[in-house]
């Protein structure tokens, strides 16, 4: 630029028409009474190629793209570079978007790699500015510093808010002081602009430039925990969809929110945690209830939908959809037990429980559903399903006297509601442990009741589970005549609703009952069928018992190592449920462990490791020998991969 660079600082200004007259007085050019300040500025640049650099735009952006779009069109040899949350908008704009400062990831010891991750790096350039030396940059150090940065969102003001706050505080002591951010960066430098020298002063300069409806939008939004959509935004903020999409473009175009897109590519939006947290503080406490009552309603609805979503043929679109919200799903079932909205929240405990099950998300779920259970909530109509929830969850983890005991007040409180279909719920978990205990005869009847309860009154995914129950209960009894016939029961009726998850839990069955039957080759045939719905579905919990009863089966045939293999690959997905014990192992007496040690020696250790750390590739192998549908044998219906 052989004319000149010219730096002119739009923030010392806030009046729209003198910003001709200011760019004019800040590179030096004398006012002439006889022309407009636009095209005194004009001759004055020439034609010597020239960059005119306009910095921070964002509350002044119409007068700055006027200014600029009358410049470039009358200086050919103009540039023109403007730095602002919002885009200009004129046609010969070319829009850069400043990347965030780059994060750390999970990895714990990166000492010689410091200068990689932006946000770290500068973080350590202004604490040794501040004159603070941290001489010791182990692990717990890094870590504290990472919390701070990740917690800051990477914002650089912030950044340095934070290390200069080294000069009288530890690391850990400013981790923990985030919580009150606003409080804790509140001392920049004297002679920075006033919007600069606290983090609450960057958050008003960037909300107050939005009109005040837009503003109250915002706010409102910030009681999202995680990213949303526009149909909960619009929700949320109380305006239409057109209108909420059109205040959505507003504030990524001014950096207030970011745009990502979700697994199907439908657009999602999120906020940077210390805008949310400012967001949150702006609100009175009569706003920010009806923000968070708002929230909760939009989100119980999502669980709601989500319920049947996961147990029809979009069930992995679903799951992947309730994996997007479950910040925000965690953040209502918060705000339903705070404010003691227990109808929202007995239905976000009655909705959530089979994905946190199935997601194997158990630990989690129990301390939702006790926090709901343990709550007043003693005639709530809500209560049954969740008890149920309970004690499933309680039979998971092998505490039978527990589920016993929740199974229990799960039917006291369906006698109260006299919902039959919660009747039906409450006698599931009657069920299981009653065939924990070894009482078959009575967890077949209590099965059979739900099926009748399910067909009378419309509730299909549970006289299914129900059928699939009884193929167990019939593989307990070495029953496999029953146990077949319970199999095909099962896989018919999931398939009638498009759950691929189900079908594979009604394969399993078939694969148990040929295999103590003898039939290995039918075994093999209808186990890895259940292996490709149960993995297709991510059911971990029957991938590992299919893996198991392969393991059987490749032991039946001599095949050890192939054995040790599905053996090994089947453990940390069972752990990771929480399960100790084999399905096939329940009818099948042989030490399979033994047994294939006996036969390999110390190579058995070798495979089983190489197995228990890549469980998958053992799960791809074992699919790969798939080629055929299977097909029933029991009235035409299917019984393989869809």
């Amino acid at each position: 630029f052989t004319g000149g660079v010219w730096f002119v600082p739009l923030d010392q200004i806030d009046e729209s028409s003198l910003v001709p007259a200011f760019v004019g007085r800040t590179i030096g050019i004398r006012e002439n009474p006889d022309i407009s300040v636009v095209d005194n500025l004009v001759n004055a640049f020439g034609t010597q190629p020239v960059l005119l650099v306009l910095d921070n735009a964002e509350h002044i952006t119409d007068a700055v793209a006027d200014l600029a779009a009358s410049l470039l069109a009358r200086t050919a040899e103009l540039s023109v570079l403007a730095t602002s949350q919002a885009v200009l908008g004129i046609q010969s704009e070319v829009v850069f978007g400043v990347d965030p400062l780059t994060l750390p990831g999970n990895t714990s010891s990166i000492y010689d790699r410091f200068e990689d991750v932006d946000a770290i790096a500068l973080f350590l350039d202004r604490t040794a500015a501040a004159g603070t030396t941290i001489d010791d940059w182990d692990d717990d150090a890094y870590a504290a510093a990472a919390n701070i940065v990740a917690a800051l969102d990477g914002m650089p003001l912030a950044i340095e808010l934070a290390a200069a706050r080294t000069r009288s505080m530890s690391l850990d002591e400013i981790a923990d002081g985030l919580n009150d951010r606003f409080a804790l960066l509140s001392r920049g430098p004297r002679d920075a602009p006033p919007r600069q020298r606290t983090l609450a002063g960057t958050m008003e300069w960037s909300v107050g430039l939005l009109e005040p409806d837009q503003r109250n939008a915002l706010q409102r939004l910030s009681v999202c925990a995680g990213d949303f959509d526009t149909a909960a935004a619009a929700a949320i903020t109380g305006v239409s969809h057109e209108k909420m999409r059109e205040r959505l473009g507003i504030f990524v175009d001014r950096s207030l929110v970011r745009r990502t897109r979700d697994v199907a590519g439908a657009a999602r939006f999120g906020m940077l945690e210390t805008l949310r947290h400012y967001g949150i503080e702006s609100l009175t406490d009569e706003e920010l209830v009806d923000a968070r009552n708002a929230h909760l309603a939009v989100y119980t609805l999502v669980a709601d939908e989500g319920a049947g979503g996961i147990c029809g043929p979009d069930q992995m679109t679903w799951l992947a959809r309730i994996d997007a919200e479950s910040a925000n799903l965690a953040a209502a079932l918060a705000w339903s037990l705070e404010s003691e909205d227990l109808d929202h929240g007995m239905r976000l405990g009655r909705d959530l429980g089979r994905y946190w099950d199935w997601k194997g998300q158990l630990k989690e779920a129990t301390e939702w559903l006790a926090r709901l259970t343990d709550a007043d909530t003693i005639n709530h109509p809500g209560r049954v399903s969740v008890l149920a929830w309970r004690s499933f969850l309680a039979w998971e983890f092998g505490e039978t006297e527990t589920a016993q005991e929740l199974a229990n007040a799960a039917s006291a409180a369906a006698s109260i509601t006299e919902d039959p279909v919660e009747r039906g719920v409450a006698l599931s978990t009657q069920a299981l442990v009653a065939r924990s205990k070894g009482d078959l005869a009575t967890a077949e009847a209590l099965c059979n009741e739900i099926i009748g309860l399910g067909d009378t009154f419309g509730d299909e995914w549970m006289a299914a589970w129900a059928a699939s129950a009884l193929g167990t209960i019939a593989l307990a009894a070495l029953d496999t005549v029953a146990a077949r016939e319970h199999g095909y029961d099962t896989i018919a009726r999931f398939e009638s609703m498009g759950d691929r998850r189900g079908a594979g839990w009604g394969l399993t069955n078939l694969a148990q009952a040929d295999f103590i039957d003898g039939d290995l080759d039918s075994a093999l045939a209808h186990a890895r069928h259940a292996l490709a719905e149960s993995s297709g579905t991510s059911d971990d919990r029957n991938v590992s018992w299919v893996l198991e009863i392969l393991a059987e089966i490749a032991h039946a045939h001599h095949e050890y190592e192939r054995a040790t293999r599905l053996w090994g690959a089947a453990r940390p997905l069972r752990e990771s449920r929480g399960l100790t014990t084999s399905i096939s192992h329940q009818d099948n007496p042989i030490d399979l462990e033994q047994s294939l040690r006996d036969q390999l020696g110390d190579v058995y250790d070798e495979l089983f490791a190489a197995a228990l750390a890549d469980p998958q590739s053992v799960v791809d192998s074992e699919l790969a020998h798939l080629t055929d549908r299977i097909e029933s044998d029991s009235e035409g219906s299917s019984a393989g991969v869809s």
